[in-house]
């Protein structure tokens, strides 16, 4: 009874792992079953480890390296794209034009204005410049900029064509002789040519310039014709 007492069973990690059970006088090499042992080691996940540990570093080194600036750039030129970009106002100031524009990026709105539309160096303001939860790499910013500009000038100067007047009036100036003219609502004109802020028409085989807010308005103010309606000529 007292040996019975005493008597200590053990049943150790080698034992469940069955490399060298106490019971034989040999090391069993095949193990039955690797998750029996708590926390033995696995090369496997050893591995991973290491590789992590590896991905870590790299990362580390590069973080502030002109590699990964370049990269940055590049996902942002990719996917940051503007869309759905819609003209909300045209304000005058002085001789000049702010138009405010709504877009989105990655279907998130923003706001923005395009300052003095007919300036040189015409600049493009927006929240969009502080979101910190976009890539705004310098080449992103200078793209954005660059494509919002354009898209209002590209939209603002109309198109070669045949036009209708829809406003009560507009005025334009004779180009021989610089008279004013006074074109009423309906009024079939043809444009010549355009450019931002001035825009070449022709009625009844005169030709008029049209400047200032009747050019930059003119797709409010004028309406495409049908080619029924062309018989201005």
């Amino acid at each position: 009874m007292k040996k019975k007492e005493r008597l200590i069973l053990e049943f150790t990690e080698f034992n469940l792992q069955r490399l060298n059970p106490e019971s034989t006088n040999y090391p069993m090499p095949n193990v039955m079953n690797k998750e029996l042992s708590v926390d033995a080691w696995d090369r496997h996940q050893s591995a991973i480890q290491s590789s992590l540990v590896k991905l870590s570093n790299i990362t580390s080194g590069l973080s502030g390296s002109s590699q990964i600036g370049s990269l940055r750039s590049k996902i942002a030129l990719e996917t940051q794209n503007i869309k759905k970009l819609i003209i909300q106002r045209i304000i005058k100031k002085n001789n000049n034009w702010d138009v405010y524009v709504k877009f989105e990026i990655e279907d998130k709105e923003y706001y923005g204005v395009v300052n003095r539309i007919l300036d040189i160096s015409v600049d493009f303001s927006s929240e969009v410049f502080k979101d910190t939860e976009l890539l705004q790499p310098k080449e992103w910013k200078i793209k954005t900029k660059g494509i919002v500009i354009n898209l209002v000038k590209d939209f603002l100067i109309p198109s070669v064509g045949y036009w209708i007047l829809l406003r009560d009036e507009c005025e334009g100036f004779d180009r021989t002789t610089g008279e004013k003219v006074i074109f009423k609502k309906g009024t079939p004109v043809r444009v010549k040519s355009s450019e931002l802020g001035k825009v070449t028409i022709e009625v009844l085989n005169k030709l008029y310039d049209l400047r200032g807010e009747n050019s930059i308005y003119f797709k409010w103010w004028f309406e495409p014709m049908d080619d029924k309606e062309k018989t201005i000529d």
